[in-house]
């Protein structure tokens, strides 16, 4: 899934998601490719949630609400 999205070169943390994180929506009109690229993204995150990592559940409901 990383090398799909060209993120297999990213660094890894303990916690999915920083404590106290505030998500925002962008302010900007996103392009249709780009709000494509961001749901498949997120529905990635959702089925390796499911399937192997349930404790990334808050952080993939938390970034899916601007999906």
């Amino acid at each position: 899934m990383l090398k799909t999205f060209s993120m297999d070169e990213g660094r890894t943390n303990k916690t999915p998601i920083a404590v106290g994180l505030y998500l925002t929506k962008v302010t900007e009109q996103a392009t249709k490719a780009a709000t494509k690229e961001y749901q498949s993204q997120v529905g990635s995150l959702i089925y390796g949630m499911i399937e192997t990592r349930l404790d990334l559940a808050y952080t993939v409901s938390s970034i899916s609400q601007f999906a």
